[in-house]
C-alpha cells in the first residue's frame, strides 16, 4: 500500500508523527469512537456537571472496531487531529 505513495507524502506523514504531542500520540493509533445517537438521547446528561465528582459527564467511548459500528447509528471518530463522521456500517 505504501509502495504506491509518493515519497513526499511519506515524509509528511513521518514528520506529522514525530511532531505530534505525546498526549495525542495514543489517540492517533487508537482513535476514540463515540455514538452520536447516544448524545441525542434525552435520558443522558452529557455535558452536565456531576454533582458527586464535580467533573463534566462525557459520553462513553467505544472500541474503534468495525464490530462496534451498527448499521442504523451515527458515529464520531476522534483521532486527535481529525473528526470523522461515520453513518452506519
Amino acid at each position: 500500500m505504501l509502495s504506491r505513495v509518493m515519497v513526499d507524502k511519506k515524509i509528511a506523514e513521518i514528520y506529522r508523527l514525530v511532531s505530534m504531542p505525546l498526549n495525542n500520540f495514543n489517540y492517533f493509533f487508537y482513535p476514540r469512537l463515540y455514538r452520536i445517537t447516544d448524545l441525542i438521547n434525552d435520558e443522558c446528561d452529557f455535558g452536565q456537571v456531576d454533582e458527586v465528582s464535580g467533573y463534566i459527564v462525557k459520553p462513553r467511548c467505544r472500541p474503534c472496531r468495525i464490530k462496534s459500528v451498527s448499521l442504523f447509528d451515527c458515529y464520531l471518530i476522534d483521532d486527535a487531529e481529525y473528526l470523522t463522521i461515520v453513518l452506519g456500517s
